[in-house]
């Protein structure tokens, strides 16, 4: 790198020759021979005279006009800060008399709208091409200006086991292999394709990085299988024949291809056609006769991602970009990309066309390809719900089914839990539980008893007000995904219940057409504590407003394990006021409902409500 203070001096002779320049009645251009070339405007390297070189032979008077005229115009647009068409027109008049004049501002253009790899490759060629015709001032400038530019380009060296093959690289014809540098590209994907007859085409897809060198080995291999293509131009001889990219020669010209579609086209000076499918056929000789029109500016197509497939006019010419003369007229181009909407713009290509044709495709965000699972997360959420059962698991509702009740009604009660997980990016996460339910259930049951040694039969008619209460705490795994605000959770926990069990439980007694509710259960309703296992299943939908979060869930709490027993006493039946011996008031005690579990295995179903919230 050179020092700032020269960055400083260059730039401030630029302005300094900027002005002057601009200050001087317009005069007609002279050639390098007799002009020294001033700096370009808006900084370094300093372009070389805004007057086109005139050569001292090759070209005919008329030809050097057009050049000065090209170049003339092309100053013009680059002082006003239009780089594309100033562009273009510098390449026209380098087409006809290629000069150090016309060559440093098409570099300088190409650098000011980022083409930093064919810039790059300009500046190179103004040192080996016109070494002996640049000032001291321009070789500095524009060594100044490739050290800049190296570290933001790549580059890519092929090699190949046979000699003679056409490189191309994204469409674009890079010369002949072998070459002594390596071709300049901007950083990112590449398609490189090595051409020659009688050979499978190489083709590989390649990653360059900034600032570095990728080397690709082309493997050619003998076609095994092939066919002939002929190529004729109407009208006209000579033209310059392109087949996959590489120019292969001239027409009329046929040579050996691999069986399949190959992408033609030629151009003669201001003639050519649009590029064209050709369907080689093994063994066949296939005659392809085109028919040149006049050919709009060169232009670039440039799709949008770099991957995307595109075609002009249905001929599809690889990814990425392509550029090349089109004839004049409308041109369809069309790109495609998988995740992408399928795009399409129209080419109007006249005599007076410039500048780059983008395409950009839309994201599909409906497309698999953009699903990606949700970020490691952490929540919170509270949930509130109602438990639903046709039993509680009790001693009681084993009398139930076994024909006993004479009424059963569903165990029913609130229940509420706050949860709390972490969720890893896969969608499974990890959760802890802790909550309280509370069920409640009326039950209705006969038991049927004699008394006085058998002789007299009695049932007593049971009521039992079951109620199940506790705290649970539970540990499980969750899988979480997401359909854009609307999400879904399956999940499965595991813990225990501290159960609380009470058997509000009243009697009455009959017998022999006797009746008397004067019966009592010593220790009625005494509560029956203990630990249970418990499983709690579930399945949950929610919607999401930001980090906050509202949704149902249904929840089934299983009760896998038997709860304590509760401490009911005998039943036993109050003297009423009959005395006869055979009066049910004579009836003994019975331990029908003595040490009955009070709640158990069990199954029920919760739905509730969640608010969460999620950080």
């Amino acid at each position: 790198m050179l020092p700032r203070s020269f960055k400083w001096l260059s730039t401030g002779l630029l302005c300094f020759v900027a002005n002057a320049a601009s200050a001087q009645p317009a005069e007609t251009p002279k050639t390098p021979d007799d002009a020294t070339p001033p700096a370009a405007s808006d900084g370094a390297p300093p372009a070389a005279s805004d007057k086109p070189a005139t050569p001292t032979d090759g070209p005919t008077p008329e030809q050097i006009e057009e050049a000065k005229t090209l170049f003339r115009k092309a100053t013009e647009l680059r002082k006003a800060g239009e780089y594309q068409r100033a562009y273009a027109l510098y390449q026209r008049s380098r087409a006809i008399v290629p000069r150090v004049s016309n060559t440093i501002n098409a570099a300088f253009c190409l650098n000011q709208l980022g083409r930093s790899d064919e810039a790059l490759e300009l500046y190179e060629e103004l040192l080996t091409e016109f070494s002996s015709d640049l000032s001291d001032e321009q070789r500095k400038s524009v060594a100044y200006e490739m050290n800049v530019l190296r570290p933001k380009v790549g580059s890519i060296q092929v090699s190949a086991n046979v000699n003679g093959g056409q490189l191309v690289i994204d469409g674009r014809s890079r010369g002949d292999l072998p070459r002594l540098s390596p071709v300049r590209v901007l950083p990112g994907k590449h398609q490189v394709r090595v051409i020659k007859d009688g050979y499978e085409t190489f083709e590989k897809s390649v990653k360059v990085q900034a600032g570095r060198t990728l080397s690709v080995d082309a493997r050619l291999k003998a076609l095994t299988n092939s066919g002939r293509l002929r190529v004729e131009t109407r009208g006209v001889e000579g033209a310059q024949l392109f087949v996959d990219g590489a120019q292969v020669g001239t027409t009329p010209w046929e040579g050996t291809l691999a069986p399949g579609k190959h992408v033609v086209f030629v151009q003669m000076e201001n003639l050519g056609t649009a590029p064209t499918l050709a369907t080689v056929v093994e063994g066949q000789t296939v005659l392809v006769s085109a028919d040149p029109k006049p050919l709009g500016p060169e232009m670039r197509v440039l799709v949008q991602p770099p991957a995307a497939k595109f075609s002009i006019n249905g001929i599809p010419l690889g990814a990425g970009s392509w550029q090349g003369r089109l004839p004049l007229g409308t041109h369809i181009v069309e790109a495609r990309e998988e995740g992408y909407i399928d795009g399409k713009i129209t080419l109007t290509v006249t005599d007076k066309s410039e500048g780059d044709n983008r395409l950009k495709l839309k994201i599909d965000p409906d497309h698999p390809r953009w699903v990606k699972p949700d970020p490691s997360l952490i929540y919170v959420q509270g949930l509130f719900g109602v438990g639903l059962g046709t039993t509680i698991g009790a001693t009681a509702n084993d009398d139930c089914a076994s024909g006993l009740c004479t009424d059963e009604g569903l165990a029913v009660g609130p229940l509420a839990a706050l949860r709390a997980g972490y969720q890893f990016p896969l969608g499974i996460a990890i959760e802890l539980s802790a909550g309280y339910m509370s069920l409640s259930q009326s039950i209705k049951r006969n038991h049927d008893a004699t008394w006085d040694q058998g002789r007299f039969p009695i049932t007593y008619q049971y009521t039992d007000e079951l109620q199940l209460s506790g705290f649970f705490a539970t540990v499980g795994a969750a899988y979480r995904f997401n359909v854009g605000a609307l999400g879904f959770d399956v999940r499965a926990h595991v813990g225990a219940l501290a159960g609380r069990g009470v058997n509000r439980i009243t009697a009455a007694a009959e017998s022999d057409g006797q009746f008397t509710d004067q019966v009592g259960v010593d220790n009625a309703g005494a509560a029956a504590t203990g630990l249970t296992a418990l499983a709690l299943p579930g399945i949950a939908a929610r919607y999401s407003f930001d980090d906050v979060f509202i949704g149902l869930e249904l929840n089934v709490p299983i009760v896998i394990t038997d709860g304590p027993k509760n401490e009911h006493g005998e039943t036993i039946v109050e003297l009423g006021q009959c005395q006869p011996e055979s009066c049910i008031g004579n009836a003994r005690g019975a331990n029908d409902v003595n040490a009955e579990r009070a709640f158990g295995p069990t199954l029920l179903i919760a739905p509730a409500l969640t608010v969460g919230y999620t950080f």
